[in-house]
């Protein structure tokens, strides 16, 4: 670049144009106080910025400048900037290029100064930050989809999600069929599936006004049962019991309709009552070695 044009004491004017350094700048009055050393016995002197108003420079920054003589001197464009090269809008937001051996980063501030988005270059990652606002995303008129190749994270203090149809959520399989699903409807009704239910809590309560369940097999294994009802019945094609002792206490009536009846007793029988009534239409046999009466 050529250097710029030698001032002389004539009357004459001279064209000026060349580089020169930004010593101090009033972007409100768009005049900035530049350093030229190409001009003989001058320095410093001002100039108007030409430049787009979203263009923001600071000390030391290199610029061009041209004009017809020294009270004439206008800013025209950039050559080199020391801090990262801001945008700058009208209300007092801006838009920073951060290029540094830290990476590659652009980085939109709201007018407080705070960061609102950042977009790493290299780590093709972008941030939203809300800083002390709030962050709404809407689409009144259309549909809303998040799509991620990794995982989807969401985190906060509360997460309310609220659908007026339906609710759902499941996890594919490799073949991107459904394996697990939860469904929740707009008439009340829930859905919850999958190959293997596992609950685990502490503490656990179930309140159900019918609660029906259907199943080819239930194992469980309980320290202890407590069952209050005011009916329990049970159906069963076979009701196998083990247990080392089996204690029931009946307050009026038991009552035991079977075809056969069969007890077997390694030990001891015992049978005591008030009064004790056996009744055989046909044959009733007593057998043992000895029989004591009295």
């Amino acid at each position: 670049m050529t250097n710029l044009a030698t001032l002389y004491d004539t009357e004459e004017k001279k064209n000026i144009w060349g580089p020169a350094r930004i010593l101090s700048i009033d972007p409100e009055q768009r005049i900035a106080r530049i350093y030229l050393d190409g001009l003989s016995g001058i320095q410093e002197i001002h100039a108007t910025l030409a430049l787009p108003i979203a263009v923001e420079l600071a000390p030391d920054d290199r610029v061009l400048v041209a004009g017809e003589d020294i009270d004439s001197i206008y800013i025209i464009g950039v050559l080199s900037v020391q801090s990262p090269p801001t945008l700058r809008a009208r209300d007092g937001s801006y838009v920073v290029l951060d290029d540094s051996e830290k990476g590659t980063f652009f980085q939109l501030y709201s007018k407080e100064g705070e960061l609102l988005v950042e977009h790493d270059a290299e780590a093709a990652q972008t941030r939203i930050h809300a800083g002390a606002g709030d962050i709404e995303v809407s689409a009144p008129g259309g549909d809303m989809v998040f799509r991620a190749q990794g995982a989807l994270c969401l985190r906060g203090e509360t997460i309310s999600l609220q659908g007026k149809r339906h609710l759902d959520a499941a996890v594919l399989d490799r073949a991107g069929r459904t394996a697990a699903s939860l469904s929740l409807a707009e008439h009340g009704g829930a859905s919850l599936r999958g190959a293997d239910l596992r609950l685990t809590a502490g503490r656990a309560g179930l309140l159900v006004d019918e609660l029906k369940i259907t199943g080819k097999r239930i194992l469980g294994s309980i320290g202890q049962a407590t069952i209050n009802a005011d009916r329990l019945e049970t159906r069963a094609r076979s009701v196998i019991s083990k247990a080392r002792n089996l204690f029931q206490a009946v307050e009026n009536l038991t009552q035991l309709k079977t075809g056969r009846l069969k007890t077997l007793i390694r030990s001891t029988y015992h049978l005591k009552s008030k009064n004790t009534i056996m009744k055989s239409e046909d044959d009733f046999k007593v057998k043992a070695d000895r029989i004591n009466l009295g």
